[in-house]
C-alpha cells in the first residue's frame, strides 16, 4: 500500500473513531450561569462583586489599559486623557496615580498633577511614594510651604526615600533654615533603611548642608561619618558602593576603615591598580611600610616599564 493510502485510511479511522466517541458518550447536563464555551460547563455568576469599589477599579483598569494602547500608536495626548481617567476612577492604585502625575508634570501642568496625587493621598494615606511625588508637584507649583508639608509627611512614614529627604532638607537650606535642615537629616539617621546608596546618600546631604551653613567641620564629619557607618554595616556587594564608601572614609580621616574596604576590592579584582596605588597611600600615612611594599610591588609587576 502507498504512503498517501496509508495516510488517508489513518485520518479516515480516526474520524470514524471520533464520531463514534461522540454519539455514544453522554452529553453532560448543563448548569446554571453564563456559557464558557464547553458543553456542560457554566461559569456561575458573581452577583457580589458589583459594589462601587469593584466597579471604580473595572473602570480605572478599562481607562489604563486604553491608555497604555493609545500610547503604544504614538497618541499622547488621547492617552493622557484615559491616564486621567483611570487614576480618577480608582486613585487606590499607587502606580497609575504617580504615572499620571508624572506625565501632567512633564506637560507643565501642575494643577492636574496635584489634582491626582490628592486623590491618590486620599485614598491610599500611607503611601510615601504619593506624598512624596505630591511635594515635586508642588515645587514645581512654586508651593513651597505646601511641598514642605508633603515632604515632612513622608519623612515622616518608617522607610521614606532619598527623594522626600534630599528635597527638604534643601528647600530648608535656600531658606537659610540650616537647623531644620540639620533636623531633617538627624530624622532620616534613625530610619531602618536596608540598602547602602541610601546612606551614602545621607552622607552627601550632610557634607553639602554643613557647607552651605558653613557648620564646624566636626558637625559635619560626626553626620557623615554616621552615614558611613550604616552603609558599611550592610556589608555592600556592589563594587562601586563599595569603592565610593572607601573614598568617603579616606576623605574624612577613616583610614583604618578606608583600608579594609580597598583590601576587599583587590580581593575581588586584584588588577585594580588605582585602588592599590590609595591603598599603599594609607599604608604610607599609617606607617606600615611593608604593607604598602607589597601594593607597590603588585602594581610595578602590572605596570613593568613605570
Amino acid at each position: 500500500m502507498r504512503r498517501g493510502s496509508q495516510t488517508r485510511l489513518f485520518i479516515g479511522l480516526t474520524l470514524l473513531w471520533f464520531s463514534t466517541g461522540c454519539s455514544t458518550s453522554p452529553l453532560a447536563k448543563q448548569r446554571p450561569g453564563i456559557p464558557s464555551g464547553i458543553h456542560g460547563l457554566n461559569i456561575e455568576e458573581d452577583t457580589t462583586s458589583e459594589s462601587p469599589e469593584f466597579l471604580n477599579r473595572v473602570e480605572g483598569l478599562t481607562h489604563y489599559l486604553t491608555s497604555r494602547s493609545l500610547e503604544l500608536r504614538g497618541k499622547p495626548t488621547d492617552s493622557l486623557k484615559h491616564l486621567e481617567a483611570a487614576a480618577k476612577a480608582d486613585p487606590s492604585q499607587e502606580t497609575v496615580v504617580v504615572h499620571a502625575a508624572r506625565r501632567f508634570l512633564q506637560k507643565k501642568k501642575t494643577d492636574k498633577a496635584i489634582e491626582v496625587l490628592r486623590l491618590g493621598q486620599a485614598a491610599n494615606p500611607e503611601s510615601v511614594t504619593t506624598y512624596e511625588w505630591l511635594g515635586l508637584a508642588y515645587q514645581q507649583a512654586n508651593q513651597p510651604d505646601e511641598a514642605v508639608a508633603a515632604f515632612k509627611t513622608a519623612l515622616a512614614k518608617p522607610h521614606p526615600t532619598l527623594i522626600s529627604i534630599r528635597a527638604l532638607a534643601k528647600l530648608h537650606a535656600a531658606a537659610k533654615r540650616f537647623d531644620d535642615a540639620f533636623k531633617v537629616l538627624e530624622t532620616a539617621l534613625t530610619k531602618d533603611e536596608r540598602e547602602p546608596e541610601f546612606w551614602l546618600g545621607i552622607a552627601d546631604l550632610y557634607r553639602d548642608t554643613g557647607l552651605a551653613a558653613r557648620a564646624k567641620m566636626d558637625k559635619i564629619k560626626a553626620g557623615i561619618t554616621t552615614s558611613l557607618d550604616k552603609a558599611n554595616t550592610l556589608n555592600p556587594e556592589n563594587p562601586l558602593t563599595i569603592h565610593r564608601l572607601a573614598d568617603y572614609y579616606k576623605i574624612w580621616g577613616e583610614n583604618e576603615k578606608a583600608i579594609a574596604l580597598f583590601i576587599q576590592l583587590i580581593e575581588l579584582n586584584p588588577g585594580l591598580l588605582n585602588v592599590r596605588e590609595q591603598l599603599a597611600d594609607l599604608y604610607l600615612r599609617a606607617d606600615k611600610t611593608q604593607d604598602a611594599t607589597k601594593q607597590l610591588e603588585a602594581i610595578l609587576r602590572e605596570r613593568p616599564t613605570n
